[in-house]
């Protein structure tokens, strides 16, 4: 009867983020939002896989066969995810990287990709990864997660950064915060910072 006992040792506080569109507005609280090609490969699997009718795993094998077929064979087609649009990440103290990203993520968990383990240097509470649109750019950042070592060492095509305020900034590119979705355009930036933490009750053993 966990609701009548001690609930202190199963409390966990989540670090949050907070995402504006523009600075009068409300902020959006999110725990990942993914953009580029992560975004719009989710939304192909929604909008063009799963009206198909087929099990969530098949649906899903499906998606990264032809995202893995448009990235390696260079193929462009209404079948395939879209090619990314051109996307800039202002990083707060450590400038901007821009170009296409087959994956654009930011979080204030621990782990990213496979769950494997990120390994920062605590300069940010904000965790962005951004890999460039390249076939081998993408492997090696999956290999390093699972390896442990996302963070540790610079990886050609991988960018890895930690701050408190990142604005991404694009030609009407996709950005998904806990399933919600936005869009990054040009002059209008998109703004995220960390949020007050939230606790949460964890009921996992």
């Amino acid at each position: 009867m966990l609701a009548q006992s001690d609930l202190s040792p199963h409390i966990v506080a989540r670090e949050l983020i907070a995402l504006r569109c523009d600075p009068t507005s409300r902020p959006v609280i999110g725990m990942f939002l993914g953009g580029a090609g992560l975004a719009d490969t989710m939304l192909y699997c929604r909008n063009k896989i799963y009206p198909l009718g087929l099990p969530n795993g098949v649906s899903h094998a499906l998606t990264a066969l032809a995202l893995l077929v448009r990235m390696f064979l260079r193929l462009q087609s209404s079948f395939l995810p879209p090619k990314p649009m051109p996307l800039e990440v202002s990083v707060r103290r450590d400038g901007r990287i821009s170009g296409r990203f087959a994956l654009l993520a930011v979080t204030t968990l621990e782990r990213m990709l496979l769950s494997g383990e990120v390994k920062g240097s605590g300069t940010g509470r904000l965790k962005l990864l951004a890999v460039e649109e390249r076939p081998f750019s993408l492997l090696k950042a999956f290999a390093a997660s699972l390896a442990g070592k996302l963070g540790a060492s610079s990886l050609h095509g991988v960018h890895f950064e930690e701050s408190d305020e990142i604005s991404i900034e694009g030609d009407n590119s996709n950005l998904i915060l806990d399933g919600e979705m936005f869009s990054a355009r040009i002059g209008h930036p998109i703004v995220l910072k960390p949020a007050q933490p939230l606790s949460f009750v964890r009921l996992a053993a």
